[in-house]
């Protein structure tokens, strides 16, 4: 083998090695330590992992609507880390009854809908602990937020050459939040109404696995729940902003639901 050919077969490795070890990530993201998240929970059909969620208190979690209209058998599983592995610290809970927004619709052609919100009631409640916590909700009605907020799920991952793939290991990534000005724009008339958050970039993405789950700002213990996946554009080339769900406009719905 000459030396050209020699440096060309070099420089292709080294190429496909700095993909692969900037590629096991949720779209931008990385992987968690165990129970780093506490509050984040995979909600099963079947036994499979379809969605995530937030725990808001011990009978409680707080999820996307698409995520359980047309799932049976519902289980919400915390303290999960590895979908594959059980280390003991994992509260399993069927799921006793499932609240959704009376106004919620999905457009299935857009693949994305408003008022994108259910609430779970587990049949026994969460032991809460270091491993197991609640999120809690914004103080203030319809304040949108800005700044960081840190997103996380089991959805499919970034892969060799971006292709996206399965992962078992919950993953994390930080967003930035668009204003919502901007979001408006970037979305233009595709969506009628400003309960939505946008974050992320064409490098921080949401997908399929991560709906449902949080869109979180403040340190472990004192986090606070201001946004739920509704829509991640995963490998898609024509990129739009990550929707969520803005808690805030919906706080006097949860409240009420969570009293009945």
């Amino acid at each position: 083998m000459n030396l050209i050919s020699s440096t060309l077969l070099f420089t292709i490795s080294l190429f496909f090695s700095e993909i692969a070890a900037n590629s096991v990530r949720i779209i931008g993201g990385s992987s968690v330590k165990p129970n780093e998240i506490p509050f984040v929970v995979s909600v099963q059909s079947g036994g499979v992992h379809v969605c995530g969620g937030s725990i808001l208190n011990e009978n409680y979690v707080l999820t996307a609507a698409r995520c359980v209209e047309e799932s049976e058998d519902l289980t919400v599983v915390a303290g999960e880390h590895n979908l594959e592995d059980d280390d003991g610290n994992e509260q399993k809970r069927e799921v006793a009854e499932v609240k959704v927004h009376e106004y919620y619709y999905r457009n299935k052609d857009k693949d994305f809908g408003a008022h994108d919100l259910a609430l779970l009631k587990v049949a026994e409640p969460f032991e809460l602990n270091d491993r197991v916590s609640k999120i809690n909700l914004p103080e203030k009605k319809d304040t949108y937020p800005a700044g960081t907020a840190l997103t996380a799920g089991w959805g499919k991952v970034g892969g060799i050459l971006g292709i996206p793939r399965e992962t078992d290991v919950l993953h994390k990534v930080e967003m930035d939040i668009q204003t919502q000005r901007k979001c408006l724009e970037d979305w233009d008339d595709e969506i009628s109404t400003n309960r939505y958050i946008c974050a992320g970039s064409a490098s921080k993405r949401l997908c399929e696995g991560d709906v449902g789950g949080p869109l979180a700002q403040g340190n472990k213990d004192e986090a606070t729940l201001v946004g739920v996946a509704t829509y991640g554009p995963c490998g898609s080339l024509g990129f739009k902003n990550n929707l969520f769900v803005q808690v805030s406009k919906y706080l006097d719905w949860i409240n009420e639901k969570l009293e009945e």
